[in-house]
């Protein structure tokens, strides 16, 4: 068992003590060094004396909380006693990681103290004290508390790795909720002109408004702001730090500070079963919570390795928090498979790990990368016969970027034609409607504005005959045969009548076995042989709705129904 030492350090932490008692740091400067702590990125007040860095105290006791390193600190103003104990958790007076603003390098001046450690003194301990703070010396700090110390020179950051956790307490989706709900804010995009071109979510990861999003929620944005929950303050974002469009992340500077954030959690914690919450902005519903489990841990798709979870993410919580059950961010909520139930992805927070912190790049500027999307079809074969009204398919276009379209090509326009639906999010239906038996191909293409091929995919499409169902091999076909309504509700069914042999005019009636159930209204034939019938919803119950093809002179060419259901 690890002893707890309590360290006794009499300091000013608030007064810088006069020149004669202390010999002026000659190199004191503000560092441009990055700190992060088991794989987050800490932003905090820290300058560079001598080339070694110096930290406020409870700054690193707060980001050291939870860990095998912990430990508290208090202070006593009367004596101007600072007391430390190792082991034990930090309570957070709530003014850590704050900026005071300014380089005070120059009122740098070296602070004698006295250490006690269990009774025996200590003088191996260097701390300055500037702007009325007192910073201690990493290096000395990692041989009191046995953090892990390493750096690395690419990205110019020191790492601290500690090498075990303490026990944390679970916490249930009320808990959750409460603690970090308020660190995740809903975010809007705006085009040049200053339109809202979509939302998404995001979250903050540190008190000084450094957050995380999805690349592809800030792709192609001219500026966006975001509405944090627990105010309603909006905040402009002011550019980015770091950003991935493979990986589909991006690291945010929002303006202001003091913000609630998000702990990141161990990558240990993300296993098959595992219990977990996803917080973010569905169809712009700020903070919705849900609840589920993850599904797998390392779902790959497309070349990314993914959380795949059972935690509901709809269109727009794009960016939001996946939690752990000790309310840590483990992954960024980013997809889901429409084809499926519960089947959702959210982007491993380890994919982060090595975001570059030194360079705010304007959002415009990192938000204008190369734009990058692809097609997936419900389906890639179609069937249908000749009588039939129309087949939909659903294409689902994901991309980086709002600024794409969509095209078809039809290599035989003799056996079907095409239309294309309105956007839904990132679907679009392609109808097919059958003109002839046979076959033929229909390619569809996703465009760049700037008319560039990003993908495409091909359906096969075979027509076959009617089912000949009355004289002259005519039929009837409907677009739906199970119709549920609530009451006061108006919906319509397409008809196709193909009379087959039949020459001559032909017409269409109907007859409802319940006529208080629902009334009936024809529409104005279009594109020969379709019509809709116009429906109205009366009053709760069940019914069957008859469709007769007839001649002129009444002979029934063919009939059929469909069932139609009140609640």
């Amino acid at each position: 068992m690890k002893k707890a030492l309590v360290l006794v350090l009499t300091l000013s932490l608030l007064l810088a003590l006069s020149a004669p008692a202390f010999a002026g740091a000659e190199t004191t400067v503000l560092s441009n060094q990055n700190l992060n702590v088991n794989g987050n990125s800490v932003n905090c007040e820290k300058y560079n004396i001598d080339g070694f860095n110096y930290f406020k105290l409870r700054d690193l006791a707060y980001v050291l909380n939870g860990t095998d390193a912990q430990f508290n600190v208090t202070y006593d103003e009367e004596s101007r006693t600072m007391s430390v104990t190792t082991g034990t958790t930090y309570h957070p007076t709530g003014t850590e990681l704050n900026l005071s603003g300014g380089d005070k390098s120059a009122t740098s001046v070296l602070s004698s103290q006295t250490l006690l450690i269990d009774g025996v003194p200590n003088a191996d301990i260097t701390v300055y004290n500037i702007g009325g703070n007192n910073y201690f010396k990493l290096q000395d700090l990692d041989d009191i508390f046995g953090f892990g110390l390493d750096y690395n020179a690419t990205t110019r950051t020191m790492l601290i790795t500690t090498t075990e956790q303490v026990k944390k307490n679970e916490m249930t989706a009320e808990e959750i909720y409460a603690a970090c709900s308020p660190a995740v804010f809903y975010i809007e995009v705006y085009d040049k002109e200053g339109y809202c071109t979509k939302t998404g979510s995001g979250f903050f990861i540190d008190s000084n408004g450094t957050a995380v999003t999805n690349f592809h929620v800030i792709s192609g944005a001219a500026s966006a702001a975001i509405t944090l929950s627990d105010s309603g303050r909006v905040c402009e974002v002011l550019g980015v730090y770091d950003w991935s469009e493979e990986e589909d992340w991006a690291v945010l500077k929002i303006e202001g500070s003091g913000f609630p954030y998000l702990t990141i959690g161990s990558a240990a914690t993300v296993i098959g079963g595992a219990a977990v919450c996803a917080i973010g902005s569905p169809l712009g519903l700020q903070n919705t919570i849900s609840q589920g489990i993850i599904s797998n841990p390392n779902r790959v798709d497309t070349g990314m390795s993914y959380i795949q979870t059972s935690a509901a993410i709809s269109a727009g919580s794009s960016g939001g928090a996946l939690l752990n059950k000790y309310g840590e961010v483990i992954g960024i909520t980013a997809a889901s498979y429409d084809d499926g139930q519960n089947l959702n992805l959210a982007i491993p927070m380890s994919y982060l790990a090595a975001r570059r912190m030194d360079t705010l790049t304007p959002l415009e500027t990192a938000a204008a990368a190369v734009i990058s999307g692809s097609i997936i079809l419900d389906t890639a074969e179609v069937e249908m016969t000749v009588a039939e009204p129309y087949f939909t398919v659903d294409v689902c276009a994901l991309t980086s970027s709002d600024a794409v379209y969509v095209q078809y090509i039809v290599d035989d326009d003799s056996v079907v034609t095409c239309s294309w639906s309105d956007w839904y999010y990132d679907d679009i239906y392609l109808y097919l409607y059958p003109q002839a038996v046979g076959e033929t191909i229909v390619d569809v293409f996703l465009y760049t504005e700037a008319d560039e091929l990003l993908d495409s995919k091909t359906i096969q499409v075979t027509v076959t005959e009617a089912p000949k169902n009355g004289p002259y091999g005519s039929c009837l076909m409907f677009d739906e045969y199970d119709v549920e309504l609530y009451e006061g509700d108006t919906w319509y069914i397409v008809c196709r009548a193909t009379p087959g042999d039949y020459v001559g005019s032909y017409l269409l009636s109907y007859s409802i076995d319940d006529p208080s159930v629902v009334s009936c209204e024809w529409s104005e034939w279009y594109d020969e042989n379709y019509i809709d019938l116009d429906l109205t919803a009366l009053a709760a119950g069940s019914t069957n709705v008859w469709i007769y093809l007839k001649t002129e002179d009444g002979t029934v060419l063919d009939y059929d129904y469909f069932t139609l259901t009140v609640s």
